[in-house]
């Protein structure tokens, strides 16, 4: 399976919609950085919410959720 392009918006770190398109990337392998707290694992935890319709890191399945 590869990523094409996915928006999120309201999950953990991400107050506002962000898109990210893995098309961008040439195809080939990639790396996720960053420094802590700006959103990695989020990027992860949004793909398997998309796929799956749950995260399984989180005690409940709205602990992602972002309240702001």
């Amino acid at each position: 399976m590869k990523p094409i392009k996915l928006e999120i918006d309201g999950l953990n770190s991400f107050e506002t919609k962000q898109v990210l398109d893995f098309e961008k990337l040439g195809g080939g392998v990639f790396g996720i950085f960053g420094k802590t707290g700006s959103g990695k694992s989020t990027i992860l935890d949004a793909i398997t919410l998309a796929l799956y319709g749950k995260v399984e890191r989180t005690k409940q399945n709205i602990d992602f959720v972002n309240t702001k």
